[in-house]
């Protein structure tokens, strides 16, 4: 089911098994493959089904270097699909080492493996739709071993691969499963504005949410991902609450999750007992 925002009533909540947050690569694929289990989701997307120039200056960067970055109207989409509307097609998967602590980013880090996402890649290349899951053109029979005559992986690896998508549209390839689906809703017109936590917790209590007029609308659900690209704007409401919703666990009970739409990779949510769930899972 596909509902503009423009048809709320101002001050509604809405509720769900799950909220997530940007209807792009990730979020589509997260809304479907739990609603596939048997959950109710909530889908927010900012944007409309179609392109709105309107709706597209809310993506606008305060300050961009255009030496070196697009600007953001050619970068990015703020729509039903995302980026995709306007992505070349280019995939290729995460490699061991980013998954590598780093201290120059503090406590940060993954509360997954490589290992642990790795046997998902598949899955991910059929909703990308850019074939098999193979990388390293070394496990691929009618390739040379070495694509660079006489320059063997080493420091420097010469046999990885890129794999490219048709490109895949979501907003179009997955439209129809989207107004079909029983268990998605997806609000479209409405932006994420804060992310609410109760006093003292470092879990969500709610996401006050905004319609294109500023109409409030709010949104309470048992688990929440963050399905948008990694400009700084994504984190802005994140900031606002003062929430912890990426590393390890460290004793305390979270809910949400952030998820990258350049990954393609919807796989892990945290639930408010604090352990992971696949999107394979069933929250009880």
């Amino acid at each position: 089911m596909i509902i503009s925002a423009d048809t709320l009533t101002a001050g509604a909540t809405l509720s769900a098994d799950l909220a997530v947050v940007g209807a792009g690569p990730a979020g589509i694929v997260t809304a479907l493959e739990v609603a596939s289990k048997g959950l109710d989701v909530l889908l927010v997307e900012s944007g409309y089904e179609e392109f709105d120039s309107h709706v597209q200056q809310l993506a606008e960067a305060g300050e961009l270097n255009s030496s070196v970055h697009a600007p953001m109207s050619f970068a990015i989409r703020r729509q039903l699909g995302g980026t995709s509307v306007i992505w070349g097609g280019r995939c290729v998967p995460f490699d061991p080492v980013d998954f590598d602590r780093r201290q120059f980013i503090g406590e940060a880090a993954w509360p997954i493996a490589y290992e642990q996402i790795q046997p998902y890649f598949q899955r991910a290349c059929d909703w990308l739709r850019c074939g098999r899951a193979i990388f390293d053109a070394t496990q691929i029979r009618h390739l040379r071993r070495a694509l660079v005559p006489g320059l063997r992986d080493g420091e420097m690896l010469t046999s990885s691969l890129e794999r490219w998508s048709l490109p895949t549209n979501f907003g179009r390839e997955y439209r129809q499963m989207l107004r079909l689906s029983a268990r998605v809703r997806v609000i479209t017109g409405l932006t994420c504005t804060e992310v609410i936590c109760r006093s003292g917790e470092t879990w969500v209590d709610y996401l006050e949410c905004r319609g294109i007029g500023g109409k409030p609308i709010r949104i309470r659900c048992r688990g929440y991902v963050v399905a948008r690209s990694k400009r700084w704007a994504t984190w802005r409401p994140i900031w606002a609450s003062g929430l912890v919703v990426y590393g390890p666990p460290r004793g305390g009970r979270r809910k949400c999750a952030i998820l990258y739409s350049s990954s393609g990779d919807c796989l892990w949510l945290r639930t408010r007992r604090g352990r992971h769930l696949r999107a394979t899972e069933t929250v009880n």
